[in-house]
């Protein structure tokens, strides 16, 4: 199964939810890429969730499409929180580091807070 990336904004908060299903592998990390960047690229957004609860696989290149995005909100002081990785997923997350570039929370609705 590859990667399905669907982005809603959250209408309490106006901070855009993009839910991340499936295997995130080299030839899904450019839908990833093309779902993600926008918003990491757009100065008027200050946070992004990821619903990571349907995230079964990260490669190598779905971790790079991460860690841009990371680097392209940074310097306006915007955040990226991934909510809800299953074990497997956060596991990844940590031994790669990405887990001290990003917020990492239980739930989607924690990230919103």
């Amino acid at each position: 199964m590859a990667v399905t990336c669907t982005t809603t904004i959250d209408e309490a908060t106006g901070i855009p939810v993009l839910r991340v299903e499936g295997r995130l592998d080299a030839v899904a990390a450019a839908d990833f890429s093309a779902a993600l960047l926008p918003l990491a690229e757009d100065a008027a957004v200050k946070r992004i969730v990821l619903d990571c609860g349907e995230l079964v696989f990260v490669a190598s290149a779905g971790l790079r499409v991460f860690i841009i995005a990371v680097k392209a909100m940074k310097p306006r002081g915007a955040a990226l929180c991934a909510a809800a990785a299953s074990d497997d997923v956060a596991s990844v997350f940590r031994m790669t580091g990405l887990q001290t570039l990003m917020i990492m929370k239980p739930t989607v609705g924690e990230c919103l807070a």
